[in-house]
């Protein structure tokens, strides 16, 4: 019995299920796991006519019977198998003849542990198929309906509802079933029902669906609603009329966003209509079926044509127009593409002004994709094409300013480079050379000096003519700024014509001219150097060929130099020079000295001069005639000036605690410090950080500086005053000295060169110039500072010429900081006088 239960073992379960068995109306069967009979209750036994012993321990397909059994052995095994319910369906005929459905339903019943015990079966006749479809459809029907999301009713020929779905008894706000058998009077009445009842007439009488809008008023829970009702007759199978069937939609959302659809329609339509830009929409056929008001008024205002008749055809566009074709022709090929397009085209107006339009023409497709039309937009961009056309030519001639002197008309430096580096690739890929030449004007400067400006920019742009005249051949000449020139030789085959030219160029550079009157006589130095030889680096060429100009220059004027190694190693000793400069600054290697200043009248020291010392740890004290000079060049000289001046500060106001009288310590500013270095606001940091007053600084100046610039000058000059610094001529004497200076610059002293100090005990000429000058500076006013003094006879005799400050190895070498803070403390000063120095005087090089 495989897996079933021997008779023994079911004797309790038997029995229970008897008990069970005996008062079931349906048809229950008892399986083993293999498909035979372990059990058959009152019901199945009667209407098979068996008793129970007549069946039990058998297949179903064994018994006589009027149906079909042969497949339910292998579905009872299949369910025992898979622990699954299982439906059989077995049609048969009656005595009668009339069709019918066993249905057998199979149910495994498991064990405490999960496994199948035996199968049952409970079995149902249907006897008649048709109400059984009738009553399933009657089912479905109902399901559908109970589901359907619209209002959905039906009624029967009185007018009495005998089906409503949910949402019907929600709408009318009554209890779900209650209108069954009612009419629509029980509802209500008014003007709504009086239309339902006259839609429904129509709709029995017509037997063809009626459809119409309803609108419902608001409510206190919403507004206007907006219901699409169909209602259509029943008919039965003789196509009687049976019912009325009605169906209610909620299209309120719809009704919205058609409403906003049609607001959003007149918006753009009316966007359309007053939009600047020209709207045009074609057909399928590219005819003109729309045109907007910009681009009617165009027509008709600007070309006379009346748009009218383009649309209806009864004239096409106007003859001999190329542009007019041209738009049509794209929308064709708009239409047959399907994708956008996109022109600019220039029309002829009636007043023969020229308009230029930017056309762009999108393909419209249908829900196929196929092209039904096309939009275009025209847009007037006759003042951007002026402005375009106005910007380029701008763009021309700043190009030709940004690539060419103004002055000369040569080129300038922006090209310089880039043509260099070409001219030295094509050199070394077809194995010639280029030579560059490097030029300066010697003696311009004084030119700007004594003639002027303009006689100076005269000579610039003669000596460019003459360039031109000489260098006919070169591939690139120009002015790189100032008075310097350069020229490029390409496809050399040797260096040697480079030279000749250059002394073509100097000896053309050294004839006379006259110039504003004047006539002039000016030379010129030349740097050459030659790549690839030299360098295959344009960059290099060109420092390479600076060193070559410094060295002509230096030789003196009408010069020129080769570049060589030997010129090589002398700028990169200067290099490296610069580098220790750098790392002077990195490392704090410069610190300020102070020498002090002795009044000749009191012998008392009321300040001191501050002087720039490199302290360096293996060279030990560098000399400052070895590193400001190149300081200058670098512009190093800026950095290490701000250094001395604020440790010049800090010192002024340690040595001033507690005094009334100022201890004013002098500070040497160079030109580049004054003119280039931002001088004023460091000056102002400086006195701000350290709390230094101005009236405790004295600023030294030398002579050049006043050959600059006299505006310039003059304004800074004043603005250092101004906060109550005194400005003091350095070296007085020994530069371009001229009494105009002190009446223009606001100049308040003088210190006199040691060149002149040294022999004024000795009479002469020396004695002579020395007082003279002091005599001019007492006439003015000026303080007097006398430098060098090393002997107690120049002393003396500066004292009885009235120079009112000594400064010098007779009282004082150059000292720390804190040794002349050490002598500022001393109230009445360091007397310096005669009786306290003895032996031999010594003589030294100020620095």
């Amino acid at each position: 019995m495989g897996q079933g239960y021997a008779p023994g073992e079911m004797a309790d379960d038997v029995d229970i299920m008897r008990s069970v068995f005996a008062c079931a109306p349906s048809n229950i069967t008892v399986f083993d796991n293999s498909g035979r009979i372990l059990l058959a209750n009152s019901a199945l036994q009667a209407r098979r006519d068996v008793n129970f012993e007549d069946v039990f321990e058998k297949f179903p397909d064994e018994l006589s019977s009027p149906l079909n059994l042969s497949h339910l052995p292998e579905a009872i095994r299949q369910t025992a198998a898979q622990a699954e319910p299982r439906v059989l369906e077995i049609p048969y005929e009656n005595a009668q003849g009339t069709a019918g459905i066993h249905i057998i339903n199979l149910v495994p019943a498991l064990s405490d542990t999960g496994h199948v015990k035996y199968v049952i079966g409970y079995s149902r006749n249907i006897a008649d198929v048709a109400k059984l479809n009738a009553a399933v459809a009657e089912d479905q029907l109902h399901a559908a309906v109970k589901v359907l999301p619209d209002i959905f009713w039906i009624k029967d020929t009185e007018g009495r509802y005998v089906l409503c779905n949910e949402q019907f008894d929600l709408f009318n706000g009554i209890e779900r079933g209650s209108m069954l058998g009612k009419r629509p009077s029980d509802l209500g009445s008014g003007p709504i029902y009086d239309l339902h009842k006259k839609t429904d007439e129509q709709a029995l009488a017509s037997k063809e669906p009626v459809r119409f809008e309803l609108e419902l008023p608001p409510d206190q829970e919403n507004g206007i609603r907006h219901y699409e009702v169909q209602k259509t007759a029943i008919l039965d199978s003789q196509g009687k009329i049976s019912g009325l069937l009605g169906m209610a939609r909620n299209v309120t959302e719809r009704h919205k966003l058609e409403e906003e659809l049609r607001t959003r329609e007149r918006e753009y339509r009316h966007l359309a209509e007053h939009l600047p830009d020209c709207l045009i929409r074609y057909d399928a056929r590219a005819n003109p079926v729309y045109m907007n008001a910009a681009l009617l008024t165009l027509l008709k205002d600007r070309f006379g044509i009346e748009a009218r008749e383009l649309m209806e055809g009864k004239r096409g566009f106007p003859p001999n127009t190329a542009a007019f074709d041209s738009v049509h022709q794209t929308a064709l090929k708009a239409l047959e593409s399907g994708q956008p397009q996109q022109i600019e085209e220039s029309f002829q107006c009636l007043d023969g002004s020229t308009i230029v339009e930017e056309i762009r023409l999108f393909p419209e497709f249908d829900d196929t994709g196929e092209t039904t039309s096309v939009v275009g937009i025209g847009r007037d961009i006759t003042a951007k094409k002026i402005a375009e056309r106005d910007l380029r030519a701008k763009e021309r001639e700043l190009r030709r300013l940004a690539f060419t002197d103004t002055l000369t008309g040569l080129a300038n430096r922006a090209t310089f480079t880039t043509t260099l580096a070409e001219q030295l690739e094509r050199a070394t890929s077809t194995g010639k050379k280029i030579a560059l030449l490097t030029l300066d004007i010697d003696g311009l400067k004084s030119i700007n000096d004594t003639l002027g400006h303009a006689t100076g920019d005269a000579l610039l742009q003669k000596m460019a003519k003459r360039l031109r005249k000489a260098a006919k051949t070169a591939s690139w000449i120009g002015r790189l700024g100032g008075d310097e020139f350069a020229l490029i030789l390409s496809g050399l085959d040797a260096a040697e014509c480079a030279e000749k030219l250059a002394e073509q160029i100097i000896e053309l550079a050294s004839q006379p001219m006259t110039l504003e009157g004047n006539r002039i006589n000016v030379s010129m130095s030349v740097g050459i150097t030659v790549g690839p030889d030299d360098s295959p680096s344009a960059l290099t060429l060109f420092r390479y060929s600076d060193i070559a100009l410094y060295a002509a220059k230096s030789q003196g004027r009408g010069h020129y130099r080769r570049y060589s190694e030997d010129l090589s190693r002398a700028i990169n000793k200067r290099f490296e020079f610069e580098a220790m400069i750098n790392e002077g600054l990195r490392s704090e290697q410069f610190v300020a000295y102070f020498q002090p200043k002795t009044n000749l009248a009191s012998l008392q020291v009321r300040g001191a001069e501050a002087l720039c010392r490199w302290r360096h740890p293996e060279k030990g004290f560098i000399s400052p005639a070895e590193f400001i000079p190149l300081a200058e060049e670098t512009g190093q000289i800026l950095e290490i000036g701000r250094r001395v001046l604020k440790q010049t500060c800090q010192v002024a106001v340690e040595c001033n605690k507690d005094r009334t009288d100022p201890f004013v310590i002098a500070v040497n500013v160079s030109s580049r410090q004054l003119l280039y270095g931002g001088f004023l606001n460091t000056l102002r940091d400086c006195l701000e950080e350290t709390g230094c007053k101005a009236s405790w600084l004295e600023l030294e100046i030398t002579e050049s500086i006043l050959l600059t610039d006299d505006e310039a000058i003059i304004e800074t000059l004043e603005t250092i005053t101004g906060l109550g610094t005194m400005v003091s001529l350095d070296d007085f004497g020994t530069g371009y000295s001229a009494l105009s200076y002190l009446l223009k610059f606001p100049i308040s002293g003088l210190k006199i060169d040691q060149s002149f100090i040294r022999e004024v005990d000795k009479g002469g000429k020396q004695e002579v110039l020395v007082r003279t000058i002091l005599t001019m500076a007492q006439s003015l006013g000026l303080k007097t500072v006398a430098e060098g003094i090393e002997t107690r006879e120049i002393a003396a005799q500066l004292t009885e010429l009235g120079c009112d400050e000594g400064q010098g190895y007779f009282w004082h070498r150059p000292m720390s900081a804190d040794n002349l803070l050490e002598l500022a403390r001393q109230r009445n000063g360091a007397r310096a006088g005669i009786a306290e120095r003895s032996g031999t005087p010594r003589t030294a090089v100020r620095m």
